[in-house]
This record gives structure tokens, C-alpha cells and sequence, in this order.
């Protein structure tokens, strides 16, 4: 009856988990001056999310490109009544050749593009969306949890974290600087399997599996991939060639803080569980492993469609 129970409730909560899994990469809005008193707006927004409808204040929209008048450089986005429900990530460019970029949290209407922006804004703006996409991300958080149930003491859970951020680390590098670019209709399938396959580790509760005697491998061999995923996100949104070295790391270090204040939050509740001889282990791991499956059979689709 449990199990039952348990596959309804996972039924009913795929499709939200599913927009999670995908959408949590931000809204991009390009603004191009093309004239001294015109601007080019480009848009972009992953599946599933609305694009936004955005105007420049003090301008008129016309297709593509708004006219302005007044000082071009004194740059006010605003959304209307509607604001976007996720990050956006705006990135200017002045026919002077002068660029900057803001990442802009959810829920803000009226945005002011600061005209000469410091690396310290860079970096919170990057910070703040690795934060948000890995608290986003059901299918890289379902990955964490279950590494944590995989090793079980925190010597190994820290060992093992830290080889999974050091390739996500890696493959976010090359594939942000353009040395290795996979597709992400194939890397984001394999993701979910990395999901797949710990789960079925976990459900089958053995001790003298190679990958619950390696986890560190493991880790690291999927941390890879997510990499990859991670660097979807900026890829998608856009990275300010300029201050690339500073988008990069505070990204980096943004989704490395969500990261351990979620392994420390799921440590915890394990620990307090386990002291009372109360054991979810396999329950998690049913429900993570139908989570992956469905992710994965959905991801795949668009590739067996194209055949």
C-alpha cells in the first residue's frame, strides 16, 4: 500500500519536477545599439517559460528595435504588470563597444542597467544564479541526495562532494570557454541515467558494489556530465566575454554554496532519523528512480523523434 502511495504521489508531482529539471536556466535579453537613439532587443527563454515583453523606458517598440530619445546610455528594462518568474540575464552592448551584464533576480519589474558596472556587481549577479539554478534543479539535487545516502559517513560525504565539484568544475570551464561543447540533448539523457543508476545502488541495499566501495569515482565520473548541464545555463544566457574569468567563478562558487548547504541539510535529517532507527533509504531511492526514469524517457524522446 505504501509503494502505492508512494507511485502516486511521484505521478502527480512529475510533470512540476520535470518544468523544475528544465526550467530553471534563466530568461537572456540582448540590448544591441545599433543608432544613437536605437536598440535592438533580442530574447530568449527556455522551454516551457513565456519569453519576456520587455520595453525600454522612454522608447517605442517597433518589431525588433526600439527608438529613443534622451540619453541612450541611462538604460531602464521594464516588464510591465507582469515580471519574470525566474532570473534574467541582460547584457548590454554600446556602440562605443562598452558592455555590461546583470543578472537579475526574479520577480523585478523595472531594472536599472548601471552604466559603468563594477566586477563586484558581476560577480554577485553570477553568485546569485548558480545559487538559485542548483535550488532549482530537482535533477541535480535528487543526484546529491542520493551520493549522501551512497556513502553515509561525513569523511566520505565530503570526499565524495568534493570530487564531484571538482568535474563539474572542470567541464564547466571547457565548455564556458568554448574548448569542448556538447550537446545538451545528449548530455541532459545521461544525467537523469546518473540519477537512474545511483538510485538502483541505493534500492538494492548491497555493500559490495563497485560503486558504493567507489563513490569518489563515481562521483567524479558523473560529475562530468553535470558540468556540462551546469554549463547549459550559462551558455543559454550568455557569458560577458569580457568578465568571463569572474561570470565563471562566481557561478561556480554559487552553485558550490547551494550545494553544501543542501548536502549539510540532507546529512542532518538522515542522522536524526537514523538515530531513531527510522529508515528512508529505499524509499528515497523508489521515488528518485522513478523520477529519473521519467526525465530520462522525456529527454530522450526529442532523439528518437529526429531519427
Amino acid at each position: 500500500m505504501r509503494a502505492i502511495l508512494l507511485g502516486v504521489l511521484i505521478a502527480a508531482t512529475l510533470p512540476s519536477l520535470s518544468a523544475a529539471a528544465h526550467d530553471a536556466r534563466p530568461l537572456a535579453v540582448h540590448l544591441d545599439e545599433t543608432h544613437p537613439d536605437r536598440w535592438m532587443v533580442r530574447t530568449w527563454a527556455p522551454p516551457g517559460q513565456p519569453e519576456p515583453a520587455l520595453t525600454l523606458e522612454g522608447c517605442e517598440s517597433a518589431d525588433l528595435v526600439q527608438r529613443c530619445e534622451g540619453d541612450p546610455s541611462a538604460l531602464v528594462v521594464d516588464y510591465g504588470e507582469v515580471a519574470p518568474a525566474v532570473t534574467t540575464v541582460i547584457q548590454v552592448r554600446w556602440r562605443s563597444g562598452r558592455r555590461a551584464t546583470l543578472a537579475v533576480p526574479p520577480g523585478n519589474g523595472r531594472v536599472a542597467i548601471p552604466t559603468e558596472p563594477s566586477t563586484w556587481e558581476t560577480a554577485t549577479s553570477y553568485l546569485t544564479l548558480g545559487w538559485e539554478h542548483i535550488f532549482l534543479g530537482w535533477d541535480h539535487l535528487l543526484f546529491l541526495a542520493l551520493l549522501v545516502l551512497v556513502v553515509r559517513t561525513p569523511k566520505r560525504t565530503a570526499l565524495t562532494v568534493t570530487g564531484f565539484t571538482l568535474a563539474h568544475g572542470l567541464t564547466l570551464a571547457l565548455a564556458v570557454t568554448g574548448l569542448v561543447r556538447p550537446a545538451s540533448a545528449a548530455v541532459e539523457p545521461i544525467i537523469a541515467l546518473s540519477i537512474v543508476v545511483l538510485a538502483l545502488e541505493v534500492a538494492r541495499g548491497r555493500t559490495d558494489s563497485w560503486s558504493l566501495r567507489h563513490p569518489i569515482a563515481i562521483a567524479f565520473v558523473f560529475g562530468l556530465l553535470h558540468g556540462f548541464g551546469f554549463a547549459g545555463v550559462l551558455l543559454d544566457a550568455g557569458v560577458p566575454r569580457p568578465d568571463l574569468s569572474t561570470a565563471l567563478l562566481s557561478f561556480h562558487v554559487g552553485v558550490e554554496l547551494g550545494q553544501l548547504v543542501f548536502v549539510a541539510v540532507v546529512g542532518v535529517v538522515l542522522h536524526a532519523l537514523r538515530r531513531r532507527e527510522i529508515t528512508l533509504d529505499r524509499w528515497v531511492a523508489y521515488g528518485a528512480g522513478i523520477a529519473g526514469t521519467h526525465w530520462l524517457l522525456v529527454r530522450l524522446a526529442p532523439l528518437v523523434a529526429a531519427l
